[in-house]
């Protein structure tokens, strides 16, 4: 007897795919964005203008900081554009698998031996 609530598993090749992929798996999907983002990333003129926004950003958000709140606004506000340059940078790149380090607790005693 066939159960229609039962749902058919899908395909093999639907379970590799992801559900729900990140902003960046998707960007990474077409070889010409990732050349295209590279090659944007690593030129004079974009480096030059990252840096100059930076410094001129910061000169802007410093005027007219008065105690220690504004200071650690201030210092958040830096870090946050940080981040993003980063992840603006690096968004083209894959991160390699880590390494697996395995337990150095079974070595053979030297005292035994």
């Amino acid at each position: 007897m066939n159960n229609p609530t039962k749902e058919t598993p899908p395909p093999l090749q639907d379970l590799r795919r992801l559900v729900n992929p990140s902003p960046k798996s998707r960007f990474m999907e077409s070889g010409q964005n990732i050349s295209e983002h590279r090659q944007l990333v690593d030129s004079r003129p974009f480096i030059r203008g990252v840096d100059f926004a930076l410094a001129e950003y910061s000169a802007v958000i410093v005027q007219g900081m008065a105690d220690g709140n504004q200071a650690a606004a201030v210092a958040i506000k830096l870090r946050g554009v940080h981040e993003f340059l980063q992840t603006f940078r690096l968004l083209s790149e894959t991160v390699p698998a880590p390494r697996v380090i395995r337990a150095q607790d079974n070595l053979p005693d030297p005292a035994k031996s």
